[in-house]
């Protein structure tokens, strides 16, 4: 049998037994609120007996003792329940720290787990590699230059010191370094090839950088516990003793710039002369003029904009190579520029760049304003 009187330990249950406090709290908070109503009426009508026999003070007066007795007693209780809800909440703080804590050391120890267990693949994986690297050196004399080599541009104590070709064994670096490439660009710090740590035991293990580290590298197994899954497990065992922060989302990563995708664009012929505004979203948009007869790839809106106004036509369009051969067998020769801009049927703003252009500067507009009452403030 449950013990009705053991306090509950989750922040869920805990967070029950608040309800129920509160809700009874408020119940008891509008009963006495009654109460005190029914005892001013009590008193109101003892003082409109006083005229009265001794036997009908007597009762209005037992009256109001109990009205008041029971108006104290709530009183009591309410202050009882308010005691129980702020210890209440107490326990749920500590219950709830307690609860993110063990999620996030468990998140944590559950991380560590699942790379122990890749650990053997990638110990067998890095023997193969160097087994195949091996096999690659044995196979080319070391004397045998490879292609010449920009010998200035090697690190500081490499045996190949200053000679002209580069020898095998830095064409296999170079091979094993562009086959990881290959597969994990990130992996590769700009300016400074793979990241290497100068201990990779030390409390806060430092890059090299271009530094050159004396002490060996440590294999697959060593190298996993001590980089990944001790610090893992050693940062759980501090967040559960209180000594670290169970936030475990304290990295934000940088998503790489991606130029979007350009905008489609169409071939189109022009039917008469005609002009538009375009340019870049954001830019003091100018006009574009198309001659008729003449062939232009621009953006693909402008384009259909343009063809539904009927002033052009899709290059591979029958209507097209109409105008376009009309255009060779002219006789007249053309002399000079052609028509002016202002002759150019204007059909407007098809990609809605002046409005685009509009908002950019009436957003700087504002900024301005914004850093100039900063300014006189401060002044």
């Amino acid at each position: 049998m449950k013990n009705p009187f053991k306090k509950r330990s989750t922040s869920a249950d805990i967070e029950a037994e608040l309800a129920k406090l509160s809700a009874k709290m408020t119940d008891l908070q509008r009963q006495r609120s009654e109460k005190l109503q029914a005892l001013e009426e009590a008193k109101a009508a003892r003082r409109e007996a006083l005229a009265e026999d001794d036997a009908v003070i007597e009762a209005a007066t037992a009256k109001v003792r109990k009205l008041t007795a029971d108006v104290d007693d709530m009183a009591a209780m309410i202050d009882e329940y308010s005691a129980a809800i702020e210890a209440a909440q107490e326990r749920f703080r500590t219950a709830h720290d307690s609860e993110v804590r063990q999620a996030a050391a468990a998140r944590l120890e559950g991380i560590a787990a699942r790379v122990d267990t890749i650990t053997p693949e990638l110990q067998k994986s890095v023997a193969q590699l160097a087994s195949a690297v091996r096999k690659l050196i044995s196979g080319l004399p070391p004397e045998i230059g490879v292609f010449p080599a920009h010998h200035s541009h090697r690190p500081d104590g490499r045996p190949e010191g200053s000679n002209a070709m580069m020898s095998p064994r830095e064409v296999i670096i170079g091979l094993v370094a562009e086959v990881l490439f290959a597969e994990f660009p990130d992996f590769f710090d700009h300016g400074t090839g793979l990241m290497l740590f100068d201990d990779p035991a030390a409390p806060q293990p430092a890059i090299m950088g271009f530094a050159r580290r004396r002490t060996p590298g440590l294999p697959a197994p060593a190298a996993i516990d001590a980089l990944l899954t001790s610090r893992l497990r050693d940062r759980a065992a501090r967040i559960l003793a209180g000594e670290a922060d169970p936030v475990l989302t304290d990295i934000k990563i940088a998503e790489p710039y991606r130029a979007p995708p350009p905008d489609p664009e169409m071939q189109i012929v022009g039917l008469r002369d005609f002009r538009f505004l375009y340019g870049q979203p954001g830019f003091k948009p100018l006009y574009r003029c198309i001659a008729k007869g003449s062939s232009d790839l621009i953006n693909e809106k402008a384009a259909r904009y343009a063809i539904s106004r009927g002033v052009a036509a899709p290059a591979d369009s029958a209507e097209a190579r109409q105008v376009l051969e009309a255009q060779r067998n002219q006789k007249s020769v053309r002399v000079g520029f052609g028509p002016a801009m202002e002759d150019h049927l204007d059909i407007g703003d098809p990609l809605g760049l002046q409005a685009a252009y509009d908002k950019v500067k009436a957003d700087i507009a504002a900024n301005d304003e914004i850093a100039a009452e900063a300014a006189r403030a401060v002044g």
